[in-house]
């Protein structure tokens, strides 16, 4: 046979297989949180937070999982993992929480942003960009974290689908 034709001698791994296998190379969630923590330890940990593992590693739906967060009084930053990959950041004070793209958005800074981004290669890039954002983020971290909150509170709710089109 010519180069693109395949021989009958040649067996295809079930998809399942091929997935498992990959999951398997991935990093664990609580491993990955605590590597991408030592990145954004080089700010956090000078204003006062400190780091810690809220869920260990837990079998979901979706695969395992874990949540960890950097914890200042009633501040905190929460980051979810999902294998290797930083998932969710969310913010709280007290009882309130929001999330990293509502409080962009909050601060006039959604197209300056670069968390999530895209996958460039970096295992912890998720990471460097949170860092990278969290330049923006003072008046939560030292500053009057309540006004983040009336901020994040008062946003218009987000345009999506055919809304999103007209703007």
């Amino acid at each position: 046979g010519g180069a693109g034709t395949l021989k009958a001698s040649v067996r295809f791994r079930p998809i399942a297989d091929i997935s498992a296998s990959l999951q398997d190379s991935r990093m664990k969630p609580d491993t990955f949180l605590e590597n991408g923590a030592h990145i954004l330890a080089e700010k956090l940990e000078a204003l006062g937070y400190e780091f810690s593992m809220t869920q260990p590693e837990m079998k979901g739906s979706g695969g395992p999982f874990a949540w960890a967060a950097f914890r200042r009084d009633d501040r905190e930053i929460q980051l979810w993992a999902r294998y290797d990959r930083l998932g969710s950041v969310r913010y709280r004070l007290g009882a309130d929480e929001f999330t990293h793209q509502e409080y962009m958005r909050a601060m006039g800074q959604e197209k300056a942003a670069r968390w999530p981004g895209f996958d460039d290669g970096d295992p912890l890039g998720g990471f460097r960009r949170l860092l990278s954002d969290l330049s923006h983020c003072d008046e939560f971290l030292t500053g009057d974290a309540a006004a983040v909150v009336e901020k994040v509170r008062a946003l218009p709710p987000e345009k999506t689908g055919f809304q999103a089109l007209g703007s």
